[in-house]
């Protein structure tokens, strides 16, 4: 997946693919060193993205259900690499 993309399928081991489209997108704070990215899929699963600029780190967390609290409270989220995401 690369950002620029907007959009992108999500392929679970032995599973069949989601399609994910792009939802929300925010910088944090005036320096922007670390962003956001929301996709959202048809059911209502759902992925978040955290982008450090900093650190030149991805982190991701998902779910099924309430993106839009848990899109509210993207910050206080526990991230993980992509391979974590369940």
């Amino acid at each position: 997946m690369r950002v620029n993309d907007k959009g992108f399928i999500y392929h679970k081991i032995g599973g069949s693919g989601i399609n994910y489209e792009i939802s929300d997108e925010v910088a944090k704070g005036g320096d922007a060193t670390v962003r956001y990215y929301g996709w959202l899929a048809n059911g209502g699963a759902w992925v978040i993205m955290q982008e450090d600029l900093d650190a030149g780190s991805y982190r991701y967390i998902a779910g099924k259900t309430d993106y839009s609290t848990n899109w509210t409270n993207r910050e206080s989220l526990s991230y993980m690499l992509f391979s974590g995401v369940g």
